[in-house]
């Protein structure tokens, strides 16, 4: 049995340091599973998209089907039955969106 697209890309964002998976809006229709480094969410997964903050990678990901880019760069990739960018494609994403929200993840704590 092949893992669906929300397992192979939460499995991706786990390799992260420090990530903890969540829930946001639990119980409605607009529930995802977040995953968050440094208290900052830089995945959110639906049942049919994922939600990544992007910066160097708008450009490329304008151009992608299936793909819509915000104003903030936060890009919303929807997957179906005419499939999905490539699972390398996305996996990039997720570390430039990871390294761009929690920079200080996996970073030793300033002293004050």
């Amino acid at each position: 049995m092949s893992r669906s697209p929300v397992q192979v890309l939460g499995s991706i964002a786990l390799k992260f340091a420090q990530v903890e998976k969540g829930v946001a809006c639990a119980g409605t229709s607009a529930e995802r599973a977040t995953f968050k480094a440094n208290k900052k969410a830089f995945l959110f997964l639906g049942a049919g998209d994922a939600l990544v903050k992007l910066k160097d990678s708008v450009p490329q990901a304008r151009k992608v089907p299936g793909c819509k880019v915000g104003a903030s760069g936060w890009t919303k990739v929807v997957w179906g039955p005419d499939g999905s960018p490539p699972v390398d494609l996305l996996e990039r994403w997720i570390g430039e969106s990871y390294r761009l929200m929690a920079p200080a993840a996996g970073k030793p704590a300033r002293k004050k």
